[in-house]
């Protein structure tokens, strides 16, 4: 151990036990690659300056090198560390034979040869890469691709057959080079010589590491075929600046296919909903060009990049743009629009959805939030669902909206449901359901209305229809001396009828279904008698057993103060009024369980009897709170007929009935209310002349 002493790199402080007869001489640094002089006295070697370094005369006249900042980079590459602790030093003290003992020496140094952990920088122990061990360390980076570092003052020992034994062979985009041996190379060819080789070729940028070349000289299997040698970098393309429509820009879909349909029919009337915003929202935004990377061939030269082209976010009514230029939201509530003019986009946002001609083929069904403006027909056999809808003309169609139809012409065959007031030249063997007024002022005919305003056809006819209407009926005339009878209905809120119809088609349903169950499950008609009589056992014992259970604490407290008296009598008068109590106790007990553990049996046989049965009890009682909410209403509305109204017309009100034996001319309909002489109310549907204004 005499022979063998303690030294320090002076870069990172790793120590390394090196033998004496090393004093002197230079090594590299097995951790950080920094070269140091080898000394053993207690002041460190202090690494001289690249600058400072002599610099060797090279015997080429003119060298090729890398340029000055790449050759000692500030900090060594993670995988070439042994490439440079390898690299030939530049500040070898001449008279040295070789500074490669003193590298292995430190290089090759066990653990056993280094000082204790508390004197070494710090390592981080491999930790395998493992599901079981998610803070694996990440894997090791990607070489990084640098200018060789070579000794400009090596040459080989014959540089001609070195020239001769070699080829190099780069690719057409210079991005790769291949080495390539024509001749058998010689035993003693060193890495040195094939950097002094590329050199020569001058191949500098992306050359492999000292031990894949060393490698490749190792295995002469390897020299049979072109091998990579350098590899460029190469250029990362710009990304160009774009607009992202925030929105459906061809909202006009291809038809859909049906799901869960065997047979895989598509919709061709199916195109989707028609995108809708409201104030605020964002409709469009510009993403910035990002710039592209410059490249570097294998000849050190750099592949340059375009410019990124930048876009342009362009906008126009119902949109703001915002101060940068980059988000463009909308100012009113619509549909947004990708206009192209010119060849240039601009974002639009329109309050209405117009469609210019038809509802047919073309649109598709249409879907939109907003209003809907239909210039010509919305033709049978498609539906148009949004806010508002105005129409030319609407045939055999299906419209639901949530406020106003307006249509110019008239509905034919439709399905109308509005939330708002429906108006339309005419209605023929449509159904209307409005929860404001319907106005056709040239009539209706062989149709439903149903609405919770007024029904107002004061210039047409109204023939072989049905209307409901909760405020009244405005007409010229109600049938004819031809037609079949028509049926006003007044007073009523269609709205509270259509919920008395669904619930009584939901209770007879509910009905049908409890009748199924029992008899495919045998339940004997008594079953749900006996389980509502034991239940009404069970709920009083259930009470005196949890009174008993909260009085024993206090009934032991009182045995207890008792024998302190020292009162026999009382004594044994406690312990028994204590014993019956206890005795009750138990047997109420024990007669609860025996009931709970019936009525677990008898709901078992029952299954979803109770269940079923609970949900037709509260259907009955919504059905019955409606009907009385009908009942309870005593809105006078009037019908009012200017023209004439015809034999075998049927009046009716909340609760009463009228069917005209005889034509009536300019006459006003209307429910009443009359006490008879027991004072019973009694309900008349009443008629009185009409007095037109103005006269």
């Amino acid at each position: 151990m005499s022979n063998v002493k303690t030294t320090k790199c002076p870069g990172c402080q790793q120590s390394y036990r090196i033998p004496v007869s090393k004093e002197g001489k230079t090594a590299s640094c097995k951790k950080c690659g920094q070269k140091f002089k080898i000394q053993f006295d207690s002041t460190a070697a202090t690494p001289k300056k690249q600058d400072d370094q002599p610099r060797p005369t090279a015997k080429k006249e003119t060298p090729i090198s890398a340029p000055k900042e790449q050759k000692a980079p500030a900090s060594p590459e993670p995988e070439t560390t042994e490439t440079k602790s390898e690299s030939p030093s530049q500040d070898t003290v001449p008279g040295e034979s070789s500074e490669k003992e003193a590298y292995d020496s430190i290089t090759d140094a066990s653990t056993s040869d280094v000082t204790s952990p508390s004197e070494q920088a710090p390592e981080t122990p491999e930790t395998p890469e493992t599901p079981d061990n998610p803070e694996a360390p990440p894997e090791k980076p990607k070489e990084k691709k640098t200018m060789l570092e070579y000794d400009s003052s090596y040459r080989p020992l014959d540089p001609d057959t070195l020239m001769e034994s070699l080829d190099i062979v780069v690719s057409e985009d210079k991005l790769q080079a291949h080495l390539v041996v024509k001749k058998p190379l010689d035993r003693d060819t060193t890495y040195k010589d094939i950097h002094y080789f590329l050199v020569e070729k001058k191949v500098l940028f992306g050359v492999v590491d000292e031990g894949k070349i060393k490698n490749f000289l190792k295995k002469k299997l390897l020299h049979n075929r072109p091998w990579l040698i350098a590899e460029g970098k190469s250029p990362v393309e710009p990304t160009d600046g774009e607009v992202s429509y925030l929105f459906d820009i061809d909202p006009l879909k291809k038809p859909v296919q049906e799901e869960n349909d065997s047979k895989e029919r598509i919709d061709f009337k199916d195109r989707g909903e028609m995108p809708y915003v409201t104030i605020g929202d964002l409709v469009a935004e510009r993403k910035p060009g990002l710039p592209g990377v410059q490249g570097m061939d294998v000849y050190g030269a750099q592949i340059k990049t375009r410019k990124a082209k930048q876009a342009t976010l362009r906008t126009g009514e119902g949109v703001e743009l915002s101060y940068d230029k980059r988000l463009a939201n909308a100012k009113i509530n619509g549909m947004p629009v990708l206009q192209v003019e010119r060849n240039q986009e601009k974002v639009i946002v329109v309050p209405e959805y117009y469609i210019k001609s038809d509802v047919n083929m073309k649109t598709g069904n249409v879907k939109f939030k907003g209003p809907v403006v239909v210039k010509g027909t919305v033709e049978s056999g498609f539906s148009v669902t949004c806010a508002t809808l105005s129409a030319n003309e609407i045939m055999k169609a299906t419209i639901d909206v949530e406020g106003d139809v307006l249509v110019a012409g008239g509905i034919i065959g439709a399905t109308v449901r509005s939330k708002g007031k429906v108006e339309a030249k005419f209605i023929k063997g449509a159904t209307i359901e409005s929860f404001s007024n319907v106005t056709s002022p040239g009539g209706i005919i062989d149709s439903k209305v149903y609405t919770s305003g007024e029904c107002i056809v004061e210039k047409g006819k109204i023939l072989n229809s049905q209307v409901c209407a909760y405020q009244g009926v405005s007409t010229r005339d109600i049938g004819s001396h031809t037609s079949p009878e028509s049926t006003l209905t007044i007073g009523v809120d269609p709205s509270l009828l259509k919920q008395v119809s669904q619930l009584e088609v939901d209770l007879a349903q509910k009905k049908k279904d409890l009748e199924t169950f029992k008899e495919e499950n045998k339940v004997p008609e008594d079953v749900a008698e006996q389980l509502e009589q034991l239940i009404a056992k069970i709920d009083p014992l259930k009470d005196s057993v949890e009174k008993t259970e909260a009085i024993r604490p206090s009934l032991a407290q009182k045995l207890e103060a008792v024998k302190k008296k020292a009162n026999k009598k009382e004594l044994q008068k406690t312990i028994k009024t204590i014993k019956e109590i206890e005795t009750k106790y138990q047997a109420a007990k024990e007669n609860l369980a025996r009931l709970i553990q019936e009525r677990e049996k008898l709901e078992k046989e029952l299954g979803e009897l109770p269940q079923m049965e609970a949900e037709i009890t509260e259907l009955e009682k919504k059905l019955e709170e409606v009907k009385n909410l009908i009942s309870d209403d005593r809105q006078t509305a009037p019908i009012k007929v200017h023209g004439t109204a015809y034999r075998s017309t049927i009046i009716k009100g909340v609760h009463a009935e009228l069917e005209l034996r005889d034509d009536e001319k300019k006459a006003i309909f209307q429910e009443i209310y009359k006490v008879d002489e027991e004072d019973k109310v009694e309900s008349v549907i009443a008629s009185e002349p009409l007095k037109e204004k103005g006269k």
